[in-house]
């Protein structure tokens, strides 16, 4: 990829990324509309579409040979060939409409399969990390190293996926009792957030690409690793059990998920 090539679209979805946040913020002034997609909790909203047609219409005028993988959208591209955008615009849909608060949007950019650059943006709080990839990365414009190395288990906080911290499966459940204790906040942008500024030792869920991309782009770069819990390779297509850990840690944890409950997950969305 080329390094120029790469500034460029870094510093245009910069732009987009800020604006769309804005976006949103003075949307939220206003009552939002509310649809249901598979279930009662699965919720979408205005903000949902809207933000993600914006980055999709303005991506596509600058790069029209670019392809979109996206919460929203209904088709996905193979994201390893091609210059692909994987897009969440509203990670915690269902924070924002009960809270106003606590959501995420996050965006990665990956050439023929190999990671560009990332963005999450805890919108309410005004804290982008982003870069990653081949750029350095950045907490709201200025260079962040991270401070992963600082992280051990029993000085921190888990957080991850209800179900599976109350089935202990892939030893979540013992990860968190060896630590301070366990917070749980319904966006994996924000809990990756927390994940990658050192507030949090781990977060784990089960996830689609779009919630996973853009944390697995930043983690290398601030010391920390993406690791499927069955030991499989990251397909980015359909739901997969993932941590987010501390490189350092990498032993501890592998240890733990080894040795949790088993737990039958067949890899469906």
């Amino acid at each position: 990829m080329a390094e120029f090539d790469c500034k460029f679209r870094y510093e245009v979805a910069l732009s987009l990324m800020q604006e769309a946040a804005e976006m949103v913020r003075k949307a939220l002034r206003q009552p939002l509309e509310i649809d249901c997609k598979k279930g009662r909790t699965d919720l979408v909203t205005n903000l949902d579409v809207a933000v993600q047609d914006f980055f999709i219409t303005h991506l596509s005028q600058m790069f029209p040979n670019d392809h979109f993988f996206a919460e929203e959208k209904t088709e996905q591209p193979n994201a390893q060939f091609g210059a692909v955008w994987i897009l969440d615009p509203i990670d915690g849909t269902n924070n924002l409409i009960a809270q106003g608060e606590n959501f995420a949007m996050m965006l990665a950019f990956f050439q023929d399969g190999q990671a560009g650059f990332a963005m999450i943006y805890d919108v309410m709080n005004h804290v982008l990390l982003s870069g990653g990839g081949s750029l350095p990365v950045f907490r709201n414009g200025v260079r962040y190293e991270g401070q992963a190395a600082c992280v051990s288990v029993e000085r921190s906080l888990v957080s991850g996926n209800a179900a599976m911290l109350h089935g202990n499966s892939f030893g979540l459940a013992d990860i968190a009792r060896d630590s301070l204790g366990v917070r749980v906040y319904g966006s994996a942008g924000i809990s990756f957030l927390k994940v990658l500024q050192g507030k949090l030792l781990t977060y784990a869920s089960y996830l689609e690409p779009w919630d996973y991309a853009a944390a697995y782009v930043l983690s290398e770069s601030l010391g920390y690793k993406l690791v499927e819990a069955q030991g499989e390779s990251l397909r980015f297509q359909g739901k997969q059990p993932v941590f987010l850990i501390p490189a350092h840690l990498e032993d501890y944890f592998l240890e733990k998920i080894k040795g949790g409950t088993s737990h039958a997950f067949s890899g469906r969305v």
